[in-house]
């Protein structure tokens, strides 16, 4: 290459790299990292690695071995892993820089449960990011069937993460169907917990009545004082809309509504139940086909914060409510049990 033209290259590459950080794109130094710097020096069980330009990012990436990257003020598990990786970043994205709005979530112990854990991807991210957390990973396992098409149990991958982000003393396994049931059992025993995700959960149940849903999902709600959720996709329901899973009951839940946020905030109210309901994000999940002139569906994330305070989380209740079993590794598996 020509000197002069190679020189001009160069130049142009570092005004690019330095207007990515002017403008934050690529900056890990802002007062998020410094917060998490100052308390205990790593995001979690391992040090963080910060990408400062495109290129330092695409070789983060490219890594394997697994590891913390800090991308702005996000500390985000690296390489990414579960169930369709780019909108688990995408949603670990919204779901923790929401988390860091809440008084001294780095510095205080909460407690977490994750329903439909997966591998383990927000479980594990959660632990890692706030050193205090106390995490249940909660998922029935096994390969997903003819749905996911894996070839590997999820929960055999969740404990290898967990012990190669080195959370164990944190994140709990507890390998069991997630039914309505058991919010209502943990409402009777007195037991709840700080935060829970529900992701991509609802459309595995079954309730046959509108009423029947809302009682289910305030339910839940009252188990902790903020719940990040996910509900199916309400569409235009047409043909598209019914090949969801599920979609032959929540068409029954939505009652004719297609507004998701207005769905949880009727819900709530019509139980009496002091609340904020918020839309943190929107991710993308069904391509439209343009030449039908269809529109692309996204699925809304929102937060749900409760005025009153959830009972205290007491794990082993919340181990025995689930009826957590063996996971399905032979070997022993030291973070299926409470400590």
């Amino acid at each position: 290459m020509n000197p002069a033209r190679k020189n001009t290259l160069a130049v142009l590459c570092m005004l690019v790299v330095a207007y990515l950080s002017v403008f934050g794109i690529w900056r890990a130094d802002d007062e998020t990292t410094r917060h998490h710097i100052a308390h205990g020096g790593t995001v979690g069980g391992l040090e963080p690695r910060e990408a400062k330009d495109e290129k330092e990012w695409k070789a983060a990436k490219s890594e394997r071995t697994g590891g913390v990257l800090q991308l702005g003020s996000v500390p985000f598990l690296d390489p990414p892993f579960g169930y369709n990786k780019k909108r688990n970043v995408e949603r670990w994205k919204m779901i923790y820089t929401s988390m860091l709005d809440d008084t001294n979530i780095v510095s205080d112990d909460f407690s977490l449960v994750d329903y439909g854990a997966d591998e383990g991807y927000f479980s594990i991210s959660a632990a890692q990011a706030f050193p205090k957390a106390k995490v249940m990973a909660v998922d029935m396992g096994g390969k997903g069937g003819s749905i996911w098409k894996k070839d590997h149990d999820v929960l055999k991958v969740q404990e290898q993460k967990i012990k190669q982000y080195r959370v164990g003393e944190r994140v709990i396994m507890c390998q069991t169907a997630v039914t309505p049931e058991h919010f209502f059992k943990l409402s009777d025993a007195s037991t709840g917990h700080d935060y829970q995700y529900v992701l991509s959960v609802f459309h595995w149940f079954t309730m046959e009545t509108r009423a029947d849903f809302e009682k289910v999902l305030v339910k839940l709600f009252k188990n902790a004082r903020t719940t990040f959720i996910e509900l199916p996709i309400a569409g235009d329901f047409g043909p598209r809309f019914m090949k969801q899973v599920g979609s032959k009951h929540f068409v029954k839940w939505y009652d004719g509504r297609s507004n998701i946020e207005q769905i949880i905030i009727d819900s709530l109210t019509a139980h009496d139940v002091s609340h904020k309901v918020t839309m943190i994000g929107s991710v993308k999940w069904f391509p439209g086909d343009k030449a039908k002139g269809e529109k692309d569906w996204n699925r809304d994330v929102f937060r749900v914060d409760l005025t009153d305070s959830p009972h205290p989380f007491e794990c082993q209740k919340h181990f025995d409510i689930y009826g957590c079993a063996p996971t399905t590794n032979p070997e022993p598996v030291e973070f299926s049990k409470c400590s």
